[in-house]
């Protein structure tokens, strides 16, 4: 209670220094890149794939979700796995770093804290102070240090569906330089308004009388064009370092990539995948049932799916210790944001119910490869499906689709699982590998 009293009470002076820190920031970014043109990149691949993920889960998720992406999904582009080496949360055993050259190609094994740091930024964290270190710091830094010109970055726990590679040449990602997908929440976020930016809520458009869900930021993965976007990135980094401020108003890194780009004046080329997210189910579900949440499932523009990303609850990760695995058998299919308010996805269960908006494979033929065409061609059928289920289910219910066996998204599962278990096997082998 004292330390909350003492946080509110130190609130007004922690906002005003804000304030003039942002005045002073616009003077010293411009002098950064006045006159200066963003460096070519000499010798080195101009598109790859970024991972910040470092300690012994999140590395362990970073292993099995490159050796799909490499070994299932085909995907060619180099990869940098970048960490922060100083603090002994984040770092990366030697031995660990020799099976991951062993197992995985063109890899990058990066530790961040050793690069060079702006001198006009505040430093991420205090030194040697292990209670203040902050992964999402250290993903925003590989963001702003990242070895290639144009980059996705994932978290360690966000596994790629489809090879990424096509989306550098999706025309918004190539129109705006950027790509972000939404969160689970539509609900209002004060840091905007506290920096003094326009309201992203507020400027929603009215479609149909009501205005349009505008959803939060999930930057478990996002692509950004480096070179297009330098100021950005000084922004972004400038936020992040001011965690005292940012991450009080906002929940963390997420929702700064929207305000960086504001603050550069730049809002229009911040592109949002407009596909709302889905959810990755696992259990049985019969009559009312709790399903185990597995995570978030993120779109392609398309409306196909892209990353399973293990967020929230950590027994949705990998854990290097055991071996269990972590298999979907169901997908709640973009539910609303009140839906997702009334039933916290990001806890560890949910509970649903059987009924005619719950589908199997028997019922209508989908393969979940395009979400839009599967809603489709099971809702014209659903009249066929009530007369086989006679229990109700909440209006508000989202449809929920059994997963099948042979489904891509399955398939990328077992190749995941599979994965793990070479993990595992190597670690029962050597203890100090994860």
């Amino acid at each position: 209670m004292q330390v909350e009293y003492l946080c509110w009470s130190l609130r007004p002076a922690i906002d005003a220094g804000f304030r003039g820190d942002v005045r002073a920031m616009r003077h010293i970014i411009a002098q950064q890149l006045a006159g200066s043109a963003p460096e070519p990149a000499k010798g080195r691949a101009q598109r790859g794939i970024v991972l910040a993920a470092g300690g012994q889960e999140y590395i362990a998720n970073a292993f099995v979700n490159l050796y799909v992406l490499q070994r299932h999904l085909n995907c060619t582009l180099p990869v940098a796995i970048m960490y922060w080496g100083a603090s002994k949360l984040d770092a990366i055993s030697s031995s660990t770093q020799a099976f991951l050259q062993e197992h995985l190609r063109q890899v990058q094994l990066i530790d961040a804290s050793k690069l060079p740091y702006p001198k006009h930024h505040r430093w991420l964290f205090p030194s040697g102070d292990e209670e203040l270190f902050n992964g999402w710091k250290v993903k925003v830094f590989a963001a702003y240090a990242a070895p290639f010109d144009e980059i996705l970055l994932l978290d360690g726990d966000s596994t790629p569906l489809q090879d990424p590679e096509p989306l550098f040449a999706h025309p918004s990602y190539i129109q705006q330089g950027s790509m972000f997908w939404p969160d689970a929440w539509c609900k209002r976020v004060e840091l905007f308004a506290r920096i003094g930016l326009a309201d992203p809520w507020a400027a929603a458009e009215p479609r149909g009388g009501r205005r349009a869900p505008v959803w939060q930021a999930e930057t478990g993965q996002f692509m950004l064009n480096r070179a297009q976007h330098r100021d950005v990135l000084e922004w972004l980094l400038f936020l992040n370092t001011r965690d005292e401020f940012s991450y009080w108003y906002g929940y963390g890194d997420k929702d700064t990539f929207l305000a960086a780009f504001m603050l550069a004046g730049k809002q229009e080329q911040y592109y949002q995948v407009p596909q709302p997210l889905s959810l990755p189910l696992s259990g049985r579900l019969k009559g009312w049932s709790k399903l185990r949440v597995q995570g978030l499932l993120q779109h392609h523009p398309d409306s196909s799916f892209m990353f399973l990303h293990r967020a929230g609850f950590h027994g949705r990760k990998y854990d290097p210790s055991q071996d269990q695995t972590r298999p979907v058998s169901h997908v709640v299919a973009q539910p609303t944001c009140e839906w997702n308010r009334l039933n916290k996805p990001f806890e560890e269960f949910v509970k649903l119910r059987q009924g005619r908006n719950t589908y199997t494979p028997q019922d209508c033929a989908y393969d979940l490869s395009s979400l839009q065409a599967v809603v489709a061609a099971c809702g014209a059928e659903r009249g066929r499906g009530q007369s086989r289920r006679a229990a109700k289910v909440p209006p508000e219910q989202p449809p929920i689709f059994e997963v099948g066996q042979n489904m891509s998204l399955a398939l990328v599962q077992h190749k995941a699982d599979a994965a793990f278990k070479l993990l595992r096997k190597a670690k029962q082998q050597d203890n100090t590998l994860f």
